[in-house]
């Protein structure tokens, strides 16, 4: 197999973001460029150079029924989504590019996709941030057995603190008592019955930055078009607030050494190209 370069990688997303695109427009579904992928929006008007993913933010309802949309629809991407695809234990989907693959032995989740945009849903939380904070946190024992679940085999982390090593090898070792995808229903059951007229506090509670992902709902009340590698697609209008909390200067660049893209593995061509 023919390993992807970065730009290749790029070009693959550029293709399945565009289908995604169309998707959504087609059906009436809203989504937002999230994350990276939104800071690359704003102060590159597309990636960042050294990025390799898109994020992609969907309120609940209509990140639910894209994926109805994807079983009765066919598509050139492939679909990623505990909801209908089995071992796969991640609280947030994928679309793919079939004839690309990642080749890694640390997560059992990543056997099913190759170059992909990452969909994030987004659930309403309650009326306070303090008890909204409590209701994620609530989750944090879920969250971690889940991750565990996630490797293959045992992953060490970087603290080189015995006591947190410990802890990993138990989540490790209690996780292979459970089934993944009863643990991802125990988690979402705190948080999608939730409604909107409930809530003043909403949160992508499979996303990267925790307690810094609980915002007030009206972020994502509208949706604007912006550039990206000279397309426009989604994003909320409100998306100063949305960086600012996440990431605080986004317009400021991360040191060199940080410049570094998310995947630690590499992405081949499924077939030689």
């Amino acid at each position: 197999m023919k390993e992807l370069t970065l730009e290749e990688i790029k070009k693959v997303l550029i293709g399945l973001l565009e289908e995604f695109d169309e998707i959504c427009r087609k059906e009436g579904l809203k989504y937002s460029l999230c994350g990276g992928s939104a800071i690359g929006a704003v102060r590159h008007k597309g990636f960042i150079p050294w990025d390799d993913d898109i994020d992609i933010a969907m309120l609940r309802e209509d990140y639910n029924k894209f994926i109805e949309y994807c079983k009765t629809h066919k598509t050139t991407f492939k679909p990623c989504f505990h909801e209908i695809n089995n071992n796969y234990y991640l609280m947030f989907g994928k679309v793919y590019d079939p004839n690309t693959k990642y080749v890694q032995d640390k997560v059992v989740s990543g056997d099913q996709a190759g170059v992909a945009i990452d969909i994030f849903p987004i659930d309403y939380l309650t009326k306070d941030y303090e008890t909204s904070l409590k209701l994620y946190k609530k989750s944090k024992f879920l969250r971690n057995l889940l991750l565990a679940k996630n490797w293959k085999k045992f992953i060490k982390g970087k603290s080189g603190n015995f006591i947190l090593e410990t802890g990993r090898w138990m989540f490790f070792m209690l996780s292979r008592c459970f089934n993944g995808k009863k643990i991802i229903d125990r988690i979402e059951r705190l948080y999608i019955n939730n409604e909107k007229e409930n809530a003043e506090f909403i949160m992508s509670v499979g996303g990267a930055y925790m307690e810094k992902e609980i915002m007030n709902k009206n972020i994502y009340d509208e949706f604007m078009d912006i550039e990206f590698e000279g397309k426009n697609y989604m994003i909320i209008n409100k998306y100063d607030e949305y960086l600012k909390q996440l990431f605080g200067d986004y317009m400021k660049l991360p040191p060199k050494e940080k410049q570094k893209s998310h995947h630690e593995y590499p992405a081949y061509w499924a077939k030689n190209k």
